[in-house]
């Protein structure tokens, strides 16, 4: 899959991760290497009319090779820009 040399991801960002934490029978398990987008951030973001935007923890959207989101259906708030 390849990495890359960038340290910080912002809201928007395709990065390659681990899995940390998985539910029991699902597709993805523990411990694999896959795509996701970021979603969330908890360092705060600025907005076009000025305004900031920061979330409790950090969080990412697993996707598949064309894009897509892996999963159906996202339980939290995200940012539109994602």
């Amino acid at each position: 899959m390849g990495g890359s040399k960038k340290r910080y991801a912002a809201v928007g960002d395709e990065i390659i991760c681990s899995v940390k934490k998985a539910t029991p029978g699902g597709v993805v398990k523990k411990g694999d290497v896959v795509k996701a987008v970021v979603v969330r951030t908890v360092k705060e973001s600025k907005r076009a009319d000025g305004s900031y935007i920061r979330f409790d923890e950090n969080a990412a959207v697993i996707v598949k090779d064309d894009k897509n989101p892996r999963g159906t259906r996202i339980f939290w708030p995200c940012c539109k820009r994602a």
